[in-house]
């Protein structure tokens, strides 16, 4: 069995690095949910990211909600817009 990089540099401590001890542990980052959506460019497009992030926060009108502001992103070569929400899956009741 091969030993992961994380797991040989993990088995590694103390680290030092130009003699100072370093502290290292394994990170795991939150779940996120990205989609993705396509559609005519005068829809979706770099203008429209905001009013589309409002629309998918909006769980009345979308059943999304819980996006992270400011995350969303424009893609000029596929035309598309990458939008994350903070929850893989939604507290819907």
């Amino acid at each position: 069995m091969f030993l992961s990089d994380v797991e040989k540099l993990l088995k590694l401590r103390p680290l030092e690095y130009k003699k100072v001890q370093m502290s290292v542990q394994i990170y795991v980052p939150p779940i996120l949910t990205t989609i993705v959506i396509t559609g005519p460019a005068d829809l979706v497009n770099e203008d429209n990211i905001e009013t589309l992030e409002m629309y998918f926060d909006n769980e009345r009108k979308s059943s999304g909600g819980g996006v992270i502001e400011d995350s969303s992103t424009f893609d000029k070569e596929t035309g598309a817009i990458y939008i994350t929400f903070e929850e893989a899956e939604g507290n819907h009741n």
